[in-house]
């Protein structure tokens, strides 16, 4: 299933997971999105910006747990120091 939103694409498997494509990584975001629809895939229109959850796995878990351990140490620092 394809969810079409105004920030994205998200691909989703049929185990759940999903796949996002950022429209600002994509030149031309209109004919990815007309590519998807030509593939037949069962696509889903929705208003505005697709969820954090799909935004975020854009970036990749691993990427995600990197950046919570960053702002987690910044704050450790920032109570030590003070």
């Amino acid at each position: 299933m394809a969810h079409v939103y105004g920030d994205g694409v998200t691909l989703e498997a049929r185990r759940g997971s999903w796949w996002f494509l950022a429209a600002r990584d994509w030149e031309r975001f209109d004919a990815l999105v007309r590519q998807v629809r030509r593939a037949e895939l069962p696509v889903r229109d929705h208003v505005g910006r697709a969820p954090l959850r799909a935004r975020l796995q854009s970036y990749g878990r691993f990427l995600d747990a990197m950046l919570v351990v960053a702002i987690a140490g910044a704050l450790a620092v920032l109570v030590w120091a003070s």
